[in-house]
């Protein structure tokens, strides 16, 4: 991975966001802070084509962004409650994941994590072109809902690692309508690329369209648009639809509806990675 050299405007932002050293553990805690992530996800938000009242957050790096796509997936389709009961409370079914063998390593630790084990994965075969084979997603699906299984979540990604290949997003999203699954878009790399889709300009290929219609998205400004390293810039995780960790699927507006960030990612106390230096 190639980053790019270190700029003067992101050591101030990291200055500035060390020297208040707010805690947004919530917006009691830091509501200047808290009011600045919530605006940056309203303009990130925009450029991908989401609603500008989805909910979302600034985290760490890529994987902790995918991580909460990927746990929202389960807490809003699971039929039972995980939280509570774990992943053998009654009326459990074996949980299936759907994402290509060119999607990013995060999957794995992903599947580890929370519980699901990396055999729940199923592994898509790709194209020609390196993209998900559709056809072979939906058989596969129709084969696990036969089997008793319950798939709940497909991932998929808007630039490879390897080549920078987009899955067909739109087919895949209807896929995901037609099953009622959960759809998330791993854009690290590509994501940023959808904010050319608003500049009417027809340079976007169709496939990458297809992102606002994902459940969830994370995107990250360090691989996708060669912004500095872990100075100043957040990877960014945003959900079109909040599942909060404690309660069931609710809308969210991050307006002046005082954001509870907290409820909605696995890290409580996080510093403000340079929401001061967009």
């Amino acid at each position: 991975m190639i980053t790019s050299s270190a700029a003067p405007i992101g050591a101030l932002g990291d200055l500035l966001a060390a020297s208040v050293n707010p805690n947004l553990g919530g917006w009691l805690l830091a509501p200047v802070a808290t009011e600045i992530e919530a605006q940056t996800i309203r303009w990130i938000a925009e450029l991908v084509g989401y609603p500008t009242d989805c909910g979302g957050l600034l985290v760490s790096g890529g994987n902790m962004a995918n991580f909460v796509g990927f746990l929202a997936a389960r807490k809003a389709k699971a039929t039972w409650d995980v939280r509570a009961a774990g992943l053998l409370g009654q009326g459990a079914r074996r949980l299936r994941v759907y994402t290509s063998s060119e999607t990013h390593t995060w999957i794995h630790n992903a599947a580890d994590m929370f519980g699901l084990g990396i055999e729940a994965i199923r592994w898509i075969p790709v194209d020609e072109q390196l993209r998900m084979d559709t056809t072979a997603l939906k058989n596969q699906i129709q084969e696990d809902i036969e089997a008793g299984d319950l798939p709940y979540l497909v991932v998929s990604t808007a630039g490879t690692v390897s080549t920078g290949a987009v899955d067909p997003l739109p087919d895949i999203a209807a896929i995901c309508r037609e099953y009622d699954l959960w759809f998330h878009v791993d854009g690290a790399y590509g994501g940023f690329a959808a904010a050319l889709i608003n500049d009417g300009k027809e340079t976007v290929p169709r496939d990458l369209k297809g992102i606002s219609e994902a459940d969830s998205v994370a995107v990250d400004p360090t691989s996708g648009s060669m912004r500095r390293w872990r100075l100043g810039v957040p990877w960014y995780a945003i959900l079109k639809r909040c599942v909060r960790r404690s309660a069931i699927i609710l809308p969210i507006t991050t307006s002046l509806t005082r954001p509870n960030q907290p409820s909605i990612t696995t890290n409580t106390g996080r510093r403000t990675h340079g929401a001061f230096a967009p």
